[in-house]
């Protein structure tokens, strides 16, 4: 069986290198490409089709909101976690308004359905 293959995109090469550790040490998933902004991710995507990106919310060049529109468009079938540390609800309005199939917040939970913390 073939691993699921996973593109990294976020400025912080700290992160990009441990979730790319913690992803690799998994049986059936392997990091295949990293990018250190959106412009470069979606460099990377003219080549490649992962089953997810997992990407930054706040990268430089462009965002991740951005980023993950032009994905949707583009490879609609590719998966993608956007990640953040913020913590205004107006940044995982955005989020949900591109239309990723999977998002998370490392502080406010937001359900889809009713827009209020914690479902």
């Amino acid at each position: 069986m073939n691993p699921y293959r996973i593109i990294l995109a976020d400025d912080h090469i700290l992160l990009r290198r441990g979730l790319k550790k913690i992803i690799d040490g998994s049986d059936n998933m392997v990091v295949t490409e990293e990018a250190g902004d959106g412009l470069e991710l979606l460099e990377i995507l003219k080549g490649a089709t992962p089953e997810m990106v997992i990407l930054d919310i706040s990268m430089p060049k462009l965002g991740g909101i951005e980023a993950t529109r032009q994905i949707k468009m583009s490879k609609p079938g590719v998966k993608v976690l956007v990640l953040t540390m913020h913590k205004r609800k107006e940044y995982m309005f955005h989020v949900l308004e591109a239309r990723p199939p999977l998002h998370a917040s490392a502080r406010i939970p937001i359900c889809p359905r009713t827009s209020e913390s914690f479902c």
